[in-house]
């Protein structure tokens, strides 16, 4: 588990029939809460096309050792111009640096089958090797999308054999 999270509270993902959007940010922190406070929260709708439909920001106390609900987003689905949207969420602290981010797949359709019939985007990979400690190789792969939509489903493998006797097993 992340010692910080946030995270919504939402009725659906599958919007249709609904006039707004309507979602509840939460944070959860274990233990005492040792971020300098407060936070910043923002929460995004933002289109597959990558647009901004609507940003709202607001500081925030993280709480210690608990959850709890810290702001909420409304939005009328009229505005939106594209059937998929999100909803991001993400706490920055006092310096800017992202302590923690959350974002959600939503649609104005019936059910999530818009979902699975996502238009192709292009995406452009560039990578550093290098060697670590004990020879160890090291990896730096930097994925970028050049295409004009958000890259869904993108799956990265490894298909180098590894001896065992570098892993543990459990």
């Amino acid at each position: 588990y992340r010692p910080l999270l946030v995270s919504a509270r939402f009725d659906r993902q599958a919007w249709q029939g609904q006039v707004k959007f309507w979602a509840q940010a939460w944070v959860s922190c274990q233990a005492e809460a040792d971020y300098p406070q407060p936070v910043q929260l923002e929460i995004s709708i933002l289109g597959l096309s990558g647009y901004v439909y609507r940003r709202q920001s607001r500081p925030v106390r993280l709480p210690d050792n608990a959850s709890v609900p810290v702001d909420h987003i409304d939005f009328e689905l009229s505005e939106l111009n594209e059937d998929l949207f999100f909803l991001g969420l993400v706490l920055t602290g006092q310096d800017g640096s992202i302590l923690a981010s959350n974002r959600y797949l939503m649609t104005r359709g019936a059910d999530l089958q818009p979902m699975l019939h996502v238009p192709p985007t292009s995406l452009a990979i560039d990578w550093t090797e290098d060697q670590g400690p004990e020879g160890t190789e090291h990896w730096h792969i930097i994925l970028k999308n050049t295409g004009p939509i958000t890259a869904l489903y993108v799956w990265l493998e490894d298909g180098r054999t590894f001896p065992l006797s570098q892993h543990a097993l459990s």
